[in-house]
């Protein structure tokens, strides 16, 4: 029989293990990129934020009159759009024209806007038109698109 050599095998050395986590360049780029994104979201939800602070002041000083007169909720919308276009030429308006600025910035209204030249230019207004108008504009408030200001 033909007897192979015996083979001087030498064991094997492998590298210890790391016993610790390193991070790598691609970990570190990850992480840039999540923190990138995590500011811009911030920053873009910071500045919707500021854009709506007159709308949540609006709505504020209205939901806080307890029964504020036609005048007193006109004047407020008038300030609300002030704040956002200090130019805006519906400011300047009164009677139908503003009635239909009015109606015409919002399409799905759940209340009906009252007649404003009676209502704000009668001696005594009804008390439920005037409830009525306030409805109106805190809904009218609620749901502006703040671009439609930017005339």
């Amino acid at each position: 029989m033909n007897k192979a050599p015996a083979l001087n095998l030498v064991d094997i050395k492998e590298p210890p293990l790391a016993e610790q986590f390193y991070l790598t360049p691609m970990h570190f780029l990850c992480i840039g990129l999540l923190l990138a994104l995590l500011i811009w979201v911030v920053t873009q939800w910071y500045r919707h934020w500021l854009k709506n602070a007159p709308r949540r002041a609006a709505l504020k000083e209205l939901e806080a009159m307890p029964s504020p007169s036609a005048a007193q909720i006109n004047l407020l919308l008038k300030r609300f759009i002030r704040s956002y276009n200090p130019n805006h030429p519906a400011l300047s308006y009164s009677g139908q024209p503003w009635q239909d600025f009015l109606c015409g910035l919002q399409k799905k209204q759940p209340v009906e806007l009252p007649n404003l030249n009676e209502l704000l230019y009668q001696q005594q207004a009804d008390p439920q038109q005037v409830d009525a108008f306030k409805t109106f504009a805190i809904n009218w408030l609620k749901a502006i698109k703040l671009g439609a200001l930017d005339v």
